[in-house]
Parts: C-alpha cells; sequence; structure tokens
C-alpha cells in the first residue's frame, strides 16, 4: 500500500532510523523508493521467484517480468542493497521454466557484477498457502536439509519428520513435480559457484554457450565426484580451461578469500 508506506516514511524521516524491506517489483516506483531511501531505507528484497511469464500465472504469483530490469537499475541507482530471490521446484516447473529463470539470473549477473545480490532457492512447501493445499497430498520426505529447513539432530528425527508433514512441512517436498533430483542439483551447484562472483561466474557460462542451466549441470556432474566444494569448484574450471591456464589459480584464491 503506497499510501501506507509513504505515511511510514514521512513518520521515521527526521528520526535517523535506518531501515530495509521487502517488497513486490509491482507495488513500488521510482519515486516510492526514492521516498524510501531519502527516509531510511537501506536495502530492499524482491521475491521474484520464477523467470518465466508462464509460470508467473501458474503460481498466482502474476509479476510483470518487464518490470524487472528497470527496478533493479532503480533500486541500484538509489544506493539500496537490493536483493533479488528466484525459487525453483514448482510442480507445475517445466524444464523450460527453470531455464527462463536461470537465464534472468545470467542477465542480471552480468548487467549487475558486483552490487546486486541474487539468491536461488529450492521450493519449500508452507500450510496456508494455495499450493500447499493443491499439493499436500504428495508432500514427501527425502531428508534433503535446504537452506529453509534445519539439520538433523537426532537419530530417530528422519522417523519422526517422515511420519508427520502437517508439522514438519517444511522438510518435505511435492513429489508430483517429478524433477527433485534435478532441483536439488541445480540449487546446490548455485550455491556453491556463486562464491565465485558474478564477473568471473558470468565468464564461466560463457563456456557453456551462456547457457546457466548448462553450467549448473555441469558443475553438479563434477560435484558428484568429490569429496568437498572447494575441490569441485577447482576441479572444475580445470576440466573446462586445462591445467595449464590460470582460471583454477583464481579460483582458489577467490576460495581462499571468501571462507564462510
Amino acid at each position: 500500500n503506497k499510501q501506507s508506506v509513504r505515511a511510514f516514511c514521512a513518520a521515521v524521516a527526521e528520526r535517523g532510523y535506518g531501515w530495509n524491506c521487502s517488497a513486490r517489483m509491482d507495488c513500488v516506483d521510482d519515486a516510492l523508493l526514492k521516498e524510501m531511501r531519502e527516509a531510511g531505507c537501506s536495502a530492499i528484497y524482491y521475491g521474484v521467484e520464477t523467470g518465466s511469464q508462464r509460470l508467473q500465472r501458474v503460481v498466482d504469483k502474476r509479476l510483470d517480468l518487464k518490470l524487472y530490469h528497470p527496478r533493479v537499475r532503480s533500486s541500484l541507482a538509489l544506493g539500496l542493497k537490493t536483493t533479488v530471490s528466484f525459487i525453483t521446484g514448482f510442480p507445475a516447473e517445466t524444464p523450460a521454466d527453470r531455464d527462463e529463470t536461470l537465464e534472468l539470473i545470467r542477465e542480471s549477473m552480468a548487467d549487475h557484477p558486483s552490487r546486486l545480490l541474487v539468491q536461488l532457492h529450492l521450493l519449500v512447501p508452507e500450510p496456508g498457502t494455495a499450493l500447499h493445499a493443491q499439493h499436500a497430498p504428495s508432500l514427501s520426505y527425502d531428508g534433503h536439509v535446504s537452506d529453509f529447513n534445519f539439520p538433523l539432530l537426532e537419530p530417530d528425527d528422519p522417523r519422526i519428520i517422515a511420519s508427520d508433514p502437517e508439522v514438519f512441512a517444511c522438510h518435505h517436498y511435492y513429489a508430483d513435480g517429478g524433477h527433485r533430483a534435478e532441483d536439488i542439483a541445480i540449487t546446490q551447484a548455485f550455491h556453491t559457484l556463486y562464491r565465485l562472483g558474478h564477473v568471473f561466474l558470468t565468464a564461466v557460462a560463457r563456456r557453456y554457450g551462456g547457457s546457466f542451466a548448462s553450467m549448473l549441470f555441469a558443475f553438479a556432474r563434477v560435484r558428484e565426484r568429490r569429496t568437498d566444494d572447494d575441490t569441485a569448484l577447482v576441479d572444475f574450471i580445470r576440466e573446462r580451461w586445462g591445467a595449464a591456464d590460470a582460471y583454477h589459480d583464481i579460483v582458489r584464491y577467490i576460495l581462499a578469500s571468501t571462507q564462510i
């Protein structure tokens, strides 16, 4: 509600508060973003979810993706720390839908090499949502831990979680999607490769014809054969460029500089 946001900005503008928010891209405009920034807003989070206009309609997000690039540019131009978040693993998502999401991610990283934060998450069932109401009968459990649930602590946790999908919905997934293994592979590969940074990762994607999907699946295959992510990253670059190339040395340098 723009009027409410403007009223809030007017109330806090002289108080020196720092704050941040999340928003739909179609609920803000350049003028409102400017008012928010002047009133102390320092960061904004956009839940875009999917780069497929078809899937936007199917999951009832209904965001006009034509707004995406202009809204990102305006947010960054105002000095807002800007995060764009995407999801894969929707039951109705096709490989073409997923590739459109990954292409939008690639475009974002190429256009904004340093300041834009990009996220890709695995869909997590959330009780109370229309998606959950529609697909709850297909809830299944495979023990995968993503960034939106929590690690298991006790030996009998899997049994308890699997036996009660109503309580532990966020640990389950919608099995009627039919592409769970690929969804996990894509998100895990992205989280690991993202440590390389936008510039380097965009350059790697060019070796795969600019296809983010091809790059992520290629890394996922290397990752399956390695004991840790750092080794997988170095070997992935070496296999693509050759041991004599300096790229794998750059990867080692980046990893040493970005230990989490």
